[in-house]
């Protein structure tokens, strides 16, 4: 009898697996044309991770700062069973991406809030934001050396206030704006800059969930009015917020 009750309660209370595709369906390919003087016409990518679904059905992304200051008309792409790996100038020139619009930009640290609005068909999820501060291991998804959607596995190095700093052998120029997942497939972070060490070669710093989420809760906008239509439909928190 005992046994049984057991056996159902199992059954009712099922231990929760982290859905891969979650993940991968949750981040973004941001990319373009380059906009810095002397420069023009040299592809630029990066990531980022969608993190909330407007009433109108327009999506919330979260991205570096820089990925989006160096793109002179930035779009992003979401994932239409393109394999891993696939170079971003295939992707640029297959099919157009979906424009954006720029929401807030942090003042003090490396994060935007970006907004564009899917097409009807387009398959994507919204990434769950974790627990963990700074996770001890976990994947990173971005596109390194413009291969898109790459998951490359982190341990963590060092951890300080607002950041964390991550060993990623398979990393690379392009993860900027790349979510840092955990072991169970939720958002701890962002990758934001990659920085070399003689010693141990590269390592990438990683904005941590406390600033993620002090971010979304200062500056996601709110409504004006019933439901949100246009993207101008937003208000700004009073501060040293930068909108554009």
């Amino acid at each position: 009898m005992l046994a049984a009750l057991f056996l159902a309660a199992a059954l009712h209370s099922p231990t929760p697996v982290p859905d891969p595709l979650e993940p991968l369906l949750a981040t973004v390919t941001v990319g373009g044309l380059c906009c810095e003087e002397g420069r023009h016409g040299r592809l630029l990518v990066g990531a980022g991770e969608i993190v909330a679904r407007r009433a109108d059905g327009v999506l919330l992304v979260l991205t570096a700062r820089h990925v989006i200051d160096e793109i002179a008309k930035p779009h992003v792409y979401v994932r239409e069973g393109d394999e891993p790996g696939t170079p971003f100038a295939t992707l640029w020139q297959s099919r157009p991406g979906r424009p954006l619009d720029v929401i807030a930009l942090a003042p003090d640290v490396d994060l935007a809030l970006v907004a564009f609005r899917p097409k009807r068909f387009d398959e994507y999820a919204v990434a769950t934001l974790g627990d963990e501060a700074s996770p001890d291991s976990g994947e990173v998804i971005g596109d390194p050396n413009s291969a898109v959607w790459m998951t490359s596995p982190f341990r963590l190095l060092a951890a300080s206030s607002g950041t964390y700093i991550v060993d990623c052998h398979t990393c690379g120029p392009g993860d900027s704006g790349g979510g840092v997942f955990d072991e169970q497939g939720h958002l701890a972070g962002i990758v934001v800059r990659q920085r070399v060490d003689p010693g141990t070669g590269a390592q990438f710093q990683v904005v941590a969930l406390s600033k993620l989420r002090s971010f979304l809760a200062a500056y996601r906008p709110a409504p004006v009015a019933g439901v949100w239509s246009r993207f101008d439909d937003w208000t700004y928190p009073k501060g040293p917020l930068v909108a554009r």
